[in-house]
This record gives C-alpha cells, structure tokens and sequence, in this order.
C-alpha cells in the first residue's frame, strides 16, 4: 500500500515538475511578445473581461445561452489589444499561453501549414460528438480522413447535388410565403433548417425533412449540443470532465449525443448493407477509371458522401464505424445580384444548374465579402508544438443556390433590428441574438 501511495505521490510531482518546466520556458519565451501584464494564477483575464462573464444569462429561446454582451466583451477586448499591441500579442488565460495572431500572412503560415495541425484545448469539448474527425483531428489521423474525404468534393459530385440544393431552396422559398407581410421576421431558423436538409441529404443519402419538422428529436439535439460546448467553453469550471459530466449540461449533452449516434449508426448500417449489393457500382472501378470516364462518376447517379467514405475506406485505410460517423457530423448589394439572375434566367422558374452557378460571379463576391465582415467562426486555435519563426467549394456552391433561389422570389427588406449588432451570441458559431431580421417583398404578383 505505502508502495502504492509513493509511486501515485511521485507520478503527481513529476507531472507538476514537468508542467513547471513546460510553463517556465512558455514564459521565457513569451516575454519576448508584447502584451499587458499579467497576474498569478490569473493570468490576463481581467483584460479580456473573463471575471464579468454573466454566462447563466438566458436566451428568449428558452435554452441556456451565453449572454450577448460576454461575446462582444470578449472580442472589443481583443480588438483593444490589437491596436494597443499590434497583430501579434501574448495573453495568459490561467497557466495557458495564447498567442493572438490577426496579421494575414501570419495568419496564412499558420493555418497553410502542413505540420502545425494540432487543434487548440478547446476542441476537446467536441470530442464526445465529432470525436476524432477532420474538424478535431490532427497528425495521421487527420492525413488519414483527408485522403479519405477529398475525393467526395470533386467537381463531377458537387455537381450531382444540385438537385438536392435545389429542392431544398425551393421547399425553404414556399415556406417563407408564410411571412409575405409588412412584418418583419426572423429568417434564421428557415435557412438553418434548409441547410440541414441539405447537409443531411448530401453527407448521409436521407431526407430528415427538417423544414417540415421532421427528426425533431435529432434538430433539438443538434442545437442543445451546441449549447452545451459553449457554456463549457465559457465556464471554466465545468471544463474538467469529472464535473462536467455531473452537471446538468454533461446529462443533456450525454442524452442528445445518444439520439445523434443512434442515428448516424443506423445510417451508415443501412448505407454499408447497400453498397454491399450493389457490385456493378463498386467505387474503386469508378475511382480508378480513366479520366476520359470520369464524367460517368456523378452523371448515372448522385452518390452520398456517405457513400463514398464507405467506398474509399472499402479499398484503402478502413475507417471504423465511429470515424465515419465523425465525419458525417462535421459537415451555413440586391440590386446588382438580381441584375446578374436576371441576366441567367430572365423570367424563367427553371432550377439552377452547376453552369448557373458557375456564372453567379457578383453574388459569390457577395458571399465571400459577407463572410469576411461577418465571420460565423470569429478565431481558430492551434496548438503548437515546435518554434515557429513569422514575419471550401461546397458551402459556396449551397449558399449561392439557396440565395438565388429566394432572391429570384423576394426582395429583402432590412428589419428595424438588422443593424443592431450590440447583443451577440456564441453557439458553436457567432450569431446577432436578434436574428437576421428581414421582411419579404414577392417580385412577382
């Protein structure tokens, strides 16, 4: 017993000397980096606003949520740092160092690089949903997923999904005929609810038909897991596993995580079952063949991503059930753009085609400029390991068919709120809480 103890005594103190040595030299080097001072045990949290978090704070939706001023709190400070430091600034968050790095070519070493893959602590929390996906992963196991996955984003695939995006722009566009009034609305939950149809019919092969309130369960559980990441991040005392998984967050999340699996389980069952029959379609002809055939990889017939994982695993690295899983779950100026629909449909209510979108070349700046001002992820984290010196198709193609697709149908009006940017909210992504508060104009009587 006293063998026992000695041993657990002295594996504790070496981990402590090890953190001790880890940290000293993190502050060594981190001296060298402009940034505010910091205390003891704290770090710089009172510099970035940590001790005012009112994180109980509660959304209209009914669900915990964190409160819109944390977030703006949060970034303002960052951006107070950044003209105060410059782009590249050091913060102690506890014993954690963090480098906050906002100069692009800095920014592009970094996230190009084929070696600093490691994702930051906090991607830990997505552990028990993604688990070890392209989204989590790093060093083989993200190689790995990567050769796997790639092939499924060929031109000829993302092709053969146009028909998918467009029934699903439709359903959305007849939904919204719901709110042809002078009232304005919030036209989030439409699109998020399109673009899961899309994700899910596009990744996995099935309709949840979740604009017309199909697989509830399985919406509701992908918005409380979002939920409960972020109230994690944001509260660092639910952040031990032990504690979390004690807490009310860790049972909800616990119960959402087993109608999410469940789910995806039996898909990629069903999926596997499938493909089993159906040798004359077998993947690794279709991915071998020549490139004068290459055409015939999405024309006979859209393939799921599903698919092709199961396919590519099949012949090459085999991905085990909860890999494929992960993978499944990692995957949202009017005028002159209406100008330009015009100018490729005129008057017609035809869906769009992959040469359409080819040719939306003013509303993709649209998106891309949108995205640039108002980025859904406001930061990336990465956990280096070694001494650094510094001095996606897909989505496009979803969002510029869906925007199309309404804005074909509808002008948008902004909402008495749109501009009202001083309450957000943080659920995986960074969201107005308001919404995106717009009213409906139909262009056609």
């Amino acid at each position: 017993m006293l063998s026992l103890v000695t041993l657990f005594i002295g594996a504790v103190l070496a981990w402590l000397a090890y953190r001790l040595m880890r940290t000293n030299k993190m502050f060594e080097l981190s001296e060298k980096l402009p940034g505010p001072p910091c205390l003891p045990l704290l770090g710089n949290t009172r510099d970035i606003g940590a001790l005012k978090m009112n994180v109980n704070n509660r959304g209209k939706s009914g669900l915990d949520r964190i409160g819109g001023r944390v977030v703006l709190d949060f970034l303002q400070s960052l951006v107070r740092l950044r003209n105060k430091f410059g782009s590249i600034f050091r913060l102690w968050l506890g014993s954690e160092l963090f480098i906050f790095v906002s100069d692009p070519k800095y920014v592009e070493t970094i996230l190009s690089s084929s070696k600093l893959l490691d994702k930051g602590n906090n991607y830990k929390f997505l552990h028990r949903w993604l688990g070890a996906g392209l989204l989590t992963s790093s060093g083989p196991t993200w190689r790995k997923h990567r050769k796997i996955i790639s092939p499924t984003f060929h031109f000829k695939i993302l092709e053969g999904c146009m028909d998918v995006f467009n029934a699903n722009s439709l359903k959305m566009v007849q939904k919204l005929q719901e709110q042809e009034s002078d009232e304005e609305f919030n036209i989030n939950p439409y699109v998020t609810l399109c673009a899961l149809d899309i994700i899910c019919e596009t990744a996995m092969g099935v309709n949840i038909n979740a604009q017309d309130g199909g697989s509830a369960d399985f919406v509701q559980a992908t918005r409380e897991m979002g939920e409960a990441i972020t109230k994690r991040t944001f509260q660092p005392w639910l952040q031990p596993d032990l504690i979390f998984c004690l807490s009310d967050n860790g049972r909800r999340q616990k119960k959402s995580i087993g109608i999410l699996h469940e789910m995806t389980d039996k898909i990629i069952k069903q999926r596997k079952e499938e493909l089993a029959d159906q040798e004359k379609r077998d993947m690794e002809d279709q991915l071998k063949q020549s490139e004068d055939d290459d055409d015939d990889l999405c024309i006979k017939k859209r393939r799921a991503f599903l698919d092709m994982m199961l396919e590519a695993s099949k012949y090459d690295e085999v991905m085990s059930i909860a890999e494929l899983r992960e993978e499944v779950h990692t995957f949202m100026f009017e005028d002159r753009v209406v100008e330009e629909l015009e100018s490729i449909f005129g008057d017609s209510d035809r869906d769009a085609t992959y040469r359409d979108i080819q040719e939306m070349k003013y509303l993709e700046l649209v998106v891309k400029e949108s995205q640039r001002m108002f980025p859904s992820l406001p930061m990336y984290v990465r956990n280096i390991k070694e001494d650094i010196e510094m001095g996606q198709k897909f989505a496009m193609l979803e969002m510029k068919t869906v925007v199309s697709k309404v804005l074909r149908s509808y002008k948008l009006l902004p909402g008495s709120t749109t501009n009202k940017m001083e309450e957000l909210v943080y659920n995986l992504v960074l969201k107005n809480v308001n919404g995106a508060r717009v009213r409906l104009v139909p262009r056609r009587a």
